[in-house]
């Protein structure tokens, strides 16, 4: 089975937006309250030093009981740059910092209105080494209901240390650049795989593509936006461009280069790639637009049952079937 683009992009982001806001209503219940004010910690801590990083989970008063758990998980990234969570046996980065961390509860039971604190304390050795560390604190609660649906709420507390006074090296190396094939709804998409090498976390790095011709004449740049997300020392990640304008036939050459936030260039590399049908990017394509910074992942989840799933399915179809019947 093929999968077929959309006319547009902003079609196809319509639909996407539509479907899932057509699943979260089905899965997430209006009622889910649980609440964690102070939900990150990211600062300096000298070798040989601890800090106590205090968060507050709350409920609203009209909320049902809670039984809570709180539980380390190591600091995982995912190609699209999003965050996740790594169990003990994955997290095996030499930049952890779950060795470093102890939480003074691992559960408590939380009445409607009630507030409770979570402290973790960060000790970070002497011998800790330099750079970056980084952890997950998750906070969720036990299964609630029964029969045809179960609530789950979860938070994610990303732990980002800064050893201070320690060498920060903020590096990293393209690995791969890729360009697909077009179609006729179908746009050319540049991809760059990018490795953090260095020992410390940097937001907003930006990926930038250049195709030029046979000659050597530049015929597209295409800047992406900054990443709203860190990349997190040792971790791979991946960018995408959309070629939007036209090409003839032949051979072509693209650029992609990878620099901080303050301009500083990480990386660079060109590959090679022919154009055997003359291409024309899908209307709406533009040099801004890119699928890499679109991370939908909600904090609340519900497990539904069979009726459930049958009934958000069939919603979502329906969207999906509408919005296709529009665009012809």
């Amino acid at each position: 089975m093929k999968w077929k683009f959309p006319r547009s992009f902003e079609s196809m982001c319509v639909c996407i937006g539509i479907l899932f806001i057509a699943i979260m209503v089905c899965i997430v219940p209006a009622d889910a309250g649980l609440r964690v004010y102070n939900a990150k910690y990211m600062g300096e801590v000298s070798p040989g030093d601890e800090i106590i990083h205090t968060m507050t989970v709350l409920t609203e008063a009209n909320d049902a009981p809670m039984d809570i758990r709180v539980d380390l998980a190591g600091f995982g990234q995912s190609e699209d740059r999003s965050y996740n969570q790594l169990s003990p046996l994955e997290d095996t980065s030499p930049y952890s910092a779950r060795p470093f961390i102890t939480l003074d509860t691992s559960s408590f039971r939380l009445i409607p209105g009630e507030s409770k604190e979570i402290k973790a304390k960060i000790a970070i050795p002497k011998d800790a080494g330099a750079g970056g560390r980084y952890a997950i604190i998750n906070i969720y609660n036990v299964p609630a209901g029964g029969g045809q649906m179960s609530v789950v709420t979860a938070m994610m507390v990303p732990v980002m240390i800064t050893i201070k006074g320690t060498p920060l090296t903020e590096t990293g190396s393209i690995t791969d650049v890729s360009v697909g094939s077009a179609t006729e709804s179908k746009p050319i998409v540049v991809v760059t795989t990018f490795k953090h090498t260095g020992n410390h976390h940097f937001y907003g790095a930006v990926n930038e593509v250049k195709v030029t011709d046979a000659a050597g004449n530049e015929l597209a740049k295409i800047p992406l936006p900054p990443s709203a997300t860190a990349i997190i020392p040792g971790n791979t990640v991946k960018f995408f461009a959309m070629i939007d304008k036209s090409l003839a036939t032949g051979s072509y050459m693209v650029t992609s280069t990878v620099a901080k936030s303050d301009g500083t260039k990480l990386d660079e590399k060109s590959t090679t790639f022919e154009v055997k049908t003359a291409y024309a990017p899908p209307a709406g394509i533009s040099a801004v637009q890119g699928y890499a910074n679109i991370v939908l992942k909600p904090t609340q989840t519900t497990a539904p049952g069979p009726d459930a799933l049958v009934i958000c399915g069939l919603l979502a179809l329906g969207v999906f079937i509408a919005g296709s019947r529009k665009r012809k």
